[in-house]
């Protein structure tokens, strides 16, 4: 062997060992006239293709490629063969399907030459590159995904020391470099492009290579917030580029996005947020007082009975005494349940539940019941309550509405402006009509006091609950400061509006404007129950109540007005009086509805559909705590004729027993 076959076979296995060591391998394909198309390779060709461990022929190798070249690739392939033959270099990169590792991208090389006889031998190499396409692919969609959300896109080339300005606003498509005789340098030239000089500090350490490197570890990206040379907020975001097998990365993407819309939006989040906090804390506050307060005023009225009651023990023969000490007891009691009232009325306002009644009325008696109800209070507060025009006058009094809600309105703020009055001072009311259509009629009505008003820092906060501006600490001004809250509430209700004025020392002035349907006159002249003849001598009613002191209260004021009453403790004791007693026996049942055993609802239905005669005549009233209006619809669909709310007035519940007894 001469020694200069010795040093191309020498050169030829470094070759071999070069390219195996990139994953190539080295290939030969014959393509010889009258045969089939053979494939030659070295072991790490057979290996590429997953067939190292088989007994193959190169026609079967050939084969074996052939078969599993992706079909849209195959055209691209055959024309780069058909260079190689012509004895050009080629290369390509295609879709493989190999045996063990799925489709793979493979990039082919080589050239070849023409031996006359035979035919076409060429040689290449082979090579499976799916994670350099990958990367690529990669690259190119993160950089597409930059060019659409920053307006400035740079590469940052550790390998060759230098930024490039990928895209600029106004430049896109247009690569520049950052000129710098190392890559420190070129960022903080970067820092100065760009960045605002109170910020260029921080962001110069952000873009240290040690902290790059620290914070892009495992590919996530980094970012940093920071003002730009405009003076605009903007945020860096640095992504590491994607290497081949787990390699270091020498290259990162970084871009600059503009945020000063979505800082101003969180800046303004932040405040809405403490502000929030601060009204929650408020708002806490107040229930807090306001518990503390509603603690004190519950008590005070309860403890004015008990003591009253106590007295009483002692003054017994006293009857003037006992009189008089009744009359302060029924004052506290009716105070006490003003309170509660209040709060489940608010209560029901909080939670939307309120249900407003509609009732054929005729607005001038609502008014002169408020006269006659507010001008007790104003009276014994030495106050003058006026009423300026002739309530007979109203133009188109009849209407629908809710009469306990609107009587509810106007006597919290002629008690508010009564409360909060001077001493000989006065209310002044005036009602007009603002507006008529075909069936509706509006309603304005003014009440103006000489009393303290109120500070403008308070009149933003009069409709909130639990807001008091005067709180009397001597306990003459009582009240949970709702009032305002559950106005402003039901007149929201009601489809009106209400506005109030007011100047420290020289008073308040409130104007309230509400719709009403206009209601037929006919229907509103209807008489009453009350309006009735209040006669019950004679009547039997079949009381069915649980508790005993209510049992024993009806009992007496029944008895008092001449009724026979048969008791009963519970709504299944009801029923089996009624059932085991002959039609006639009762001309009336009051059903209490919350009772242990069998409740109100389910006595009276049972009752109802009992096989007798008077059982779908006896009237049965309900006589309950249940006092909200839902709680009269159910018991108008449980088949009871009316409902009677506990406490109860003396004279409606006489006058209605009356009624429906036919007396």
């Amino acid at each position: 062997m001469t020694q200069d076959v010795k040093n191309q076979q020498d050169m030829a296995t470094l070759q071999e060992s070069v390219l195996n060591s990139f994953g190539a391998g080295l290939w030969q394909l014959n393509l010889f006239e009258g045969k089939e198309p053979a494939f030659f390779g070295d072991t790490q060709f057979l290996k590429l293709l997953g067939v190292e461990d088989q007994q193959l022929t190169p026609e079967e190798i050939y084969c074996h490629w052939n078969r599993r070249l992706v079909e849209q690739y195959r055209e691209m392939v055959m024309t780069s063969v058909e260079k190689m033959k012509n004895g050009k270099l080629a290369e390509t990169t295609y879709l493989w399907k190999h045996p063990k590792l799925g489709v793979q991208y493979v990039r082919c090389g080589g050239n070849g030459e023409y031996i006359p006889g035979k035919g076409y031998i060429i040689k290449g190499y082979h090579r499976i590159v799916t994670d350099i396409v990958n990367a690529g692919l990669d690259y190119k969609r993160r950089l597409d995904t930059f060019n659409s959300l920053y307006s400035s896109v740079m590469e940052i080339n550790l390998e060759d020391n230098e930024v490039l300005i990928l895209r600029e606003p106004g430049s896109i498509g247009k690569t520049t470099r950052i000129p710098a005789r190392t890559i420190k340098e070129a960022l903080h030239r970067l820092c100065d492009l760009y960045i605002a000089s109170e910020d260029i500090e921080k962001v110069r350490e952000f873009l240290e290579l040690e902290n790059l490197a620290c914070q892009c570890e495992h590919e996530k990206e980094s970012s940093i917030e920071c003002k730009d040379i405009n003076g605009e907020w903007c945020r860096i975001v640095v992504v590491p580029e994607i290497t081949v097998a787990g390699e270091d990365s020498k290259q990162y993407l970084l871009g600059i996005q503009t945020i000063t819309r979505e800082k101003e939006r969180e800046l303004e989040q932040k405040q809405q947020l403490e502000e929030a906090l601060a009204r929650a804390q408020e708002a806490n506050a107040a229930k807090n007082t306001f518990l503390s307060r509603m603690s004190h005023d519950i008590r005070t009225p309860l403890n004015g009975i008990i003591g009253l009651l106590d007295i009483g023990d002692t003054h017994g023969d006293d009857i003037k005494f006992l009189k008089k000490n009744r009359d302060k007891a029924r004052i506290a009691a009716n105070h006490l349940l003003a309170l509660i009232n209040d709060v489940l009325e608010i209560s029901k306002l909080d939670s939307r539940s309120v249900v407003l009644s509609r009732e054929a009325i005729d607005i001038r008696d609502i008014i002169r019941e408020i006269n006659v109800i507010a001008g007790v209070k104003t009276s014994e507060s030495g106050i003058t309550l006026r009423y300026f025009g002739e309530v007979n006058d109203i133009e188109n009094p009849y209407i629908y509405g809710s009469p306990l809600h609107i009587r509810q309105v106007f006597l919290n703020i002629i008690g508010n402006a009564t409360k909060y009055n001077k001493p000989g001072g006065t209310v002044d009311c005036y009602l007009s009509l603002l507006e008529k259509t075909d069936s509706v009629v509006t309603y304005q009505c003014v009440i103006k006091d000489t009393g303290i008003g109120m500070s403008k820092e308070f009149l933003e906060h009069i409709f909130e609950p639990f807001a008091q501006e005067h709180i009397d600490t001597t306990g003459t001004m009582q009240g949970t400061g709702l009032g305002m809250s559950i106005v402003k509430g039901l007149v929201d209700y009601m489809g009106g509006t209400i506005k109030v004025e007011s100047e420290v020392g020289l008073g308040s002035t409130f104007t309230v404007t509400l719709p009403f349907e206009i209601a037929p006159e006919e229907e509103v002249r209807k008489k009453r129950y009350e309006d009735r003849p209040s006669d019950i001598n004679g009547v039997n009613i079949l009381l069915v109540e649980d508790n005993n002191l209510n049992r024993e209260i009806a009992t007496c004021i029944l008895e008092d007005e001449g009724a026979n009453v048969i008791c009963a403790g519970d709504g299944y004791q009801g029923v089996h009086l009624f059932k085991n007693n002959p039609p006639g026996t009762f001309d009336l049942i009051l059903m209490d509805l919350m009772m242990p055993i069998m409740d109100g609802y389910v006595a009276t239905k049972t009752i109802r559909g009992l096989d007798r005669p008077d059982a779908k005549e006896i009237p049965i009233l309900a006589m309950t705590a249940n006092a909200f209006l839902e709680d009269v619809k159910n018991t108008k669909m449980a088949g009871m004729n009316e409902h009677i709310a506990k406490p109860f007035d003396k004279k409606k519940l006489i006058a209605t027993i009356a009624y429906y007894a036919k007396k």
